[in-house]
């Protein structure tokens, strides 16, 4: 090649590469779970860490296998067995959509860390199913199965709610997806505003409801946690959202914040309920 030739396309090719790897890392790094950041943990970890490390139930492989978690693994296998006779599909065949998608859910985590190494593609994908299958079960309560409503709700209060919005306790979506196909559609935004309106409530006359599961679908959320905050923030639909902080010791002194819709072209995704 003719070094005039050479010095004048060279740099540009290794420049598009360079950012198509860039770009690329940091569409991975949107879907990845990561793990509280440790200079945070002092500050806003909370006492005993009650904002990190979950106290009923552990999603994902971060905290799976800690001894005060371990009753409800139990419940884990009752929950799928549930599941797969109420939807009328085999275990093999639920399992299945979960494998299918259990390596790219690998990817989602720290590979480095521990926590995530000690599992093997196999014991990965088993988890997966049994946490993806326990939460949609919570997020479907029905009073087909009161042992298992009474051992999720009854016996826990708030716990499980707020297990399942801790950063390190994440699911990656692709795996409520997976296993939301082959049943009916869940509204999962209701089920949000119900989870989120004991801390964080949304004014009442301004609720959304999101009944297309193709608008959940496509908004490439990373988990539920991140779903709830694209939700609560980057969905409105109006040019003004009201959200309030309640203070259970004084409910005449609630702290409001207002914030602006990122996007009002995303008022078409949402209807308010009738």
């Amino acid at each position: 090649i003719d070094p005039t030739v050479e010095g004048t396309i060279i740099p540009p090719i290794q420049e598009r590469v360079t950012f198509e790897r860039l770009e690329a890392d940091f569409c991975k790094n949107e879907r990845k779970i990561h793990r509280f950041p440790q200079g945070l943990r002092r500050w806003i970890g909370g006492e005993g860490d009650r904002y990190i490390v979950p106290t009923f139930v552990a999603l994902g492989p971060y905290h799976h296998g800690e001894p005060h978690l371990q009753k409800t693994e139990e419940l884990k296998y009752a929950t799928a067995h549930y599941l797969c006779m109420k939807w009328g599909r085999s275990v093999e065949e639920v399992y299945g959509k979960v494998l299918a998608v259990a390596g790219e859910a690998h990817g989602c985590y720290d590979n480095d860390d521990d926590a995530v190494a000690q599992f093997s593609d196999d014991e990965f994908a088993e988890m997966m199913f049994l946490d993806g299958c326990f939460l949609l079960k919570y997020m479907v309560l029905d009073n087909d199965c009161s042992l298992l409503e009474n051992r999720m709700v009854l016996s826990t209060g708030p716990c499980i709610q707020r297990d399942i919005v801790l950063l390190e306790n994440q699911i990656p979506w692709l795996v409520l997806d997976a296993l939301m196909s082959i049943i009916s559609p869940i509204d999962v935004h209701m089920f949000l505003t119900a989870v989120i309106s004991d801390p964080i409530y949304v004014a009442r006359e301004r609720r959304l409801l999101i009944t297309d599961r193709d608008v959940i679908v496509k908004s490439s959320v990373p988990h539920l946690l991140g779903l709830a905050r694209s939700h609560l923030i980057d969905g409105m639909p109006t040019d003004h959202l009201e959200l309030g902080f309640s203070d259970d010791d004084d409910d005449d002194h609630d702290t409001r914040l207002s914030i602006s819709a990122a996007d009002p072209k995303q008022e078409r995704m949402v209807r308010s309920p009738t």
